[in-house]
């Protein structure tokens, strides 16, 4: 077990607000050039996941659904040697 002195400090701030994760997805498909209805099944989610979370249909994603979706994006980024933006309102180290 870590020393506690030397854990970082974990605050509701490093999580985004499902409306900022949002318009960081729109970004990240459009700058990647994916569309959510073939995307989206490609990491397993149904057909129509995103692109209901997309449009705000009053439906949020699970945090592991989250949390796959921006590792994904940014080894895909990374692999085509482009740099995603931040997602807004997170403290970025």
């Amino acid at each position: 077990m870590q020393d506690p002195k030397n854990e970082k400090k974990f605050t509701h701030s490093a999580l985004p607000d499902p409306d900022s994760f949002r318009v960081w997805l729109k970004k990240a498909l459009f700058e990647l050039g994916l569309k959510p209805t073939s995307y989206g099944p490609s990491l397993g989610l149904g057909k129509n996941t995103l692109g209901h979370f997309l449009q705000g249909d009053s439906r949020d994603l699970r945090l592991g659904t989250a949390s796959t979706l921006t590792k994904d994006l940014q080894e895909k980024a990374n692999k085509d040697g482009k740099v995603l933006a931040e997602i807004e309102g997170i403290p970025h180290a």
